[in-house]
């Protein structure tokens, strides 16, 4: 189990969260500004996803990420190609593991140059188009990576990039607080695991993709969600540390618009009412997840009070 499936695949913890929230309405200012050019979905998403990091990176230095999952592609990569008991060779030859290793050298070159310099180049966008094939590995199999398609990003694939890059406005991701990409969530075991995008300052971030004007309710409840995890476990560190942020906020950043759909918690949970959100919560992620109950005593974030 995970945060995504016990949100998106059992309707009566949504219906649970529409019963206890408030749901206020989203309002974009301004209409679609980066149509998709193509199909290619998931390969922009985490092509995006990559650039935007680089590019929050730039703009907060104090920020902190974990290590890229392309990284743990590549390793796994090598050790299927190791199982396998013969290297598999790309079709130009050259064996995956090899090209894997060499693709992720060059990544990492083109990411120290655009750090140092703050230009995007071509360079750059064919490195986060191959990270995101090599993510493959890691959220699929390594038998997953579509080698025919990872050193070829289509020129639509490239101005979709680019366009949804220059709509990214620098005052809603500068700050001069917590900058954390995909935050691990002390608490995050209650649901079997959870992996927001972003703490920005003060805020908890999703980013969508979507076309659509609108809040998809299975995001928004998964955002809350994911807070009412931080406040129970706060942010884990290597060595065992655990870091409580002053999150008073959510949002959905609407990359396809350009704009940052932000909300306080006070106005999704009345301070009334978060003792028992916290609570149902609690008790709902311990019913559908064996050995949840286990972990409440380690939990010391604010929210663990409620339990």
């Amino acid at each position: 189990m995970s945060l995504h499936s016990l949100i998106h695949g059992k309707s009566e913890v949504r219906q649970g969260f529409a019963a206890r929230l408030l749901r206020p309405q989203a309002k974009l200012e301004r209409g679609l500004q980066a149509p998709p050019l193509t199909t290619n979905y998931e390969m922009v998403r985490g092509a995006f996803d990559y650039l935007l990091w680089f590019l929050l990176e730039r703009w907060n230095p104090q920020m902190r990420a974990p290590q890229w999952p392309a990284e743990r592609g590549v390793q796994l990569i090598r050790l299927h190609q190791g199982g396998a008991g013969a290297e598999v060779p790309t079709l130009s030859g050259h064996p995956r593991a090899l090209k894997a290793a060499a693709y992720l050298a060059d990544a990492k070159r083109q990411y120290r140059a655009y750090i140092q310099v703050g230009r995007i180049t071509d360079n750059l966008l064919v490195a986060a188009h191959r990270l995101a094939h090599l993510d493959v590995a890691v959220h699929a199999a390594p038998d997953r990576v579509d080698w025919s398609s990872i050193n070829y990003l289509s020129p639509d694939d490239a101005t979709d990039l680019k366009t949804l890059l220059q709509l990214i406005d620098e005052k809603i991701f500068r700050t001069p607080r917590a900058c954390i990409v995909r935050p691990r969530l002390g608490a995050a075991g209650l649901v079997g695991g959870a992996e927001p995008d972003l703490i920005v300052g003060d805020c908890l971030v999703g980013i969508t993709m979507t076309k659509e004007q609108r809040v998809d309710v299975r995001e928004y409840f998964s955002l809350v969600a994911a807070w009412l995890l931080l406040g129970l476990g706060g942010v884990s560190h290597d060595g065992g540390s655990v870091e409580q942020l002053p999150v008073v906020s959510v949002g959905i950043y609407f990359a396809r618009f350009g704009q940052l759909w932000k909300v306080p918690i006070e106005q999704i949970m009345p301070p009334n009412a978060l003792p028992g959100v916290t609570k149902w919560f609690i008790e709902t992620a311990c019913a559908a997840n064996d050995g949840a109950r286990e972990m409440l005593p380690t939990l010391t974030g604010p929210l663990a009070a409620f339990q």
